[in-house]
């Protein structure tokens, strides 16, 4: 039975999360219990212990007598993340025999309308926050637990990428624009239907993320 207590830090990791998402924290900065208890409007405890959730997904690290930091994510592992979510999303949708609901494909299809608005709205943190809904929804596709739950270890860790100084500040209207055109381009192969086209499309995605 779920307490309270889990409730309570379930809900402070959420935010966290949110926060580390949207640019709150950067990597390499040392992350305050005291603060983020304040920002939240908790104890330190539940902060804590959600501190402690993120180092074992791998988003944050302790440091001996120094604190809690943002990791700070290399190539190497960005690319070994994004392997990883494009493999499970294909076998997501080997469990349907690539047959995308037309449910599903409603979603994506809002999802890219909403990418399209950024610019208009400026809300660029929304921009990663979409971009991850769009893959959330094919790997949500099968229906299959263990599968979802290791595509979120998956997309948490992608969260360190999503908050690098190059897309958060660096032409960020070109990378909204840029970002919406390549989805289309995966909804358009989605919507095929087509094992071999659907394949090579969500491979080719994540590599030219990179």
């Amino acid at each position: 039975m779920e307490t309270k207590i889990d409730t309570i830090r379930e809900r402070v990791t959420k935010e966290i999360r949110h926060l580390i998402l949207i640019g709150k924290f950067k990597p390499g900065k040392k992350m305050l219990e005291t603060t983020i208890a304040q920002e939240l409007n908790v104890s330190r405890n539940p902060v804590r212990e959600a501190l402690r959730q993120l180092e074992q997904e791998g988003i944050v690290e302790y440091i001996p007598q120094k604190g809690c930091f943002l990791r700070e994510i290399n190539l190497e592992e960005l690319e070994e993340i994004f392997r990883l979510r494009a493999n499970l999303e294909i076998i997501s949708l080997e469990y349907c025999n690539f047959k995308i609901s037309d449910e599903t494909i409603e979603k994506l299809e809002h999802v890219i309308l909403e990418l399209s608005n950024i610019k208009k709205s400026k809300n660029f943190d929304n921009m990663f926050i979409l971009g991850l809904k769009f893959h959330e929804l094919i790997v949500q596709e099968c229906g299959k637990n263990i599968i979802y739950k290791t595509w979120k270890i998956s997309k948490a860790l992608n969260v360190l990428n999503s908050i690098s100084d190059k897309l958060r500040y660096e032409k960020i209207c070109e990378i909204s624009e840029a970002q919406k055109n390549t989805y289309k381009k995966l909804l358009e192969k989605l919507k095929t239907r087509k094992e071999n086209l659907i394949r090579k499309a969500i491979l080719q995605h994540y590599l030219e993320e990179l």
